[in-house]
Order: C-alpha cells, then structure tokens, then sequence
C-alpha cells in the first residue's frame, strides 16, 4: 500500500517534469531570438557580432541538449564562416549540424544543412560535382 510520501514523491517528479519542460520552452525561445539576432547581424556584416549571438545560442542549446536549436546554431555559425570565406571552418560547422540534427527529431533540416553544404561547394569552391552531391 502507498504511502503519504510516496504520493509526495510523486507530486515533487511532476513538478519538476513540468518545471523543466517550462524551462525548455523558455531556452528554446532564448535560442530562437538570438539566432535571428545573429541572422539580422549577418545580414548588415556585423560578423563578429553575428558569431557572439549565435555561440550564446549555442551554449544555451547545448546546455539543455536541444539538438534542433545546437543543428540550427552550428548552421548559423557555419553561415557567418562561409561570409568570411572560411569554408573549412563553415564546413566544419555544418558537419556538426548534421550530427546534431541526428540527435535530433527534426530530419526536414537536413535539406536545408545539405542545400548550404552544396551552395558552399558550388558557389565557394567551385566544385560542382561536389556541390551537386550535396543537392
């Protein structure tokens, strides 16, 4: 027969469920604005500035383990790499976006992540065959 602190216990885990999705929500909506910051800081070539919102996105997303908001702050960064004509490095980057979107349950950004590596190759490198790969 349950106890009066096993129903307490249970209350106590419920809680903390709901606490800690509440959070997510919140962190998820933290990486959001801050990826469109660093989206909008891009756009006007603020590159530094546009690496710094993305690697705070990035640390949050990280800390949570949300692979969809990690895959879409390294494609931000890689984004910002490929600007400065870094392709390694956007490479790099969009490699390891791949490997979180894996992680993850959104499998519809992989085209996205692939269509960039592909315009990375195409238009950076002109490796067509390459890039053509990638499409």
């Amino acid at each position: 027969m349950p106890r009066n602190c096993d129903y307490i216990i249970l209350i106590i885990l419920s809680l903390s469920g709901i606490i800690a999705s509440t959070a997510q929500k919140d962190s998820s909506k933290d990486v959001f604005n801050l990826l469109v910051k660093s989206d909008s800081l891009l756009f006007l070539s603020e590159y530094r500035s546009s690496l710094d919102y993305s690697s705070k996105a990035l640390r949050i997303a990280l800390e949570n383990n949300d692979y969809g908001n990690i895959a879409l702050a390294y494609n931000s960064i890689a984004g910002t790499m490929e600007e400065v004509r870094d392709l390694d490095k956007a490479l790099h980057y969009y490699h390891k976006s791949l490997k979180a979107i894996e992680k993850s349950k959104a499998d519809s950004l992989n085209i996205w992540i692939y269509n960039n590596i592909g315009n990375l190759f195409l238009n950076g490198r002109k490796q067509i065959d390459s890039g053509i790969y990638y499409f």
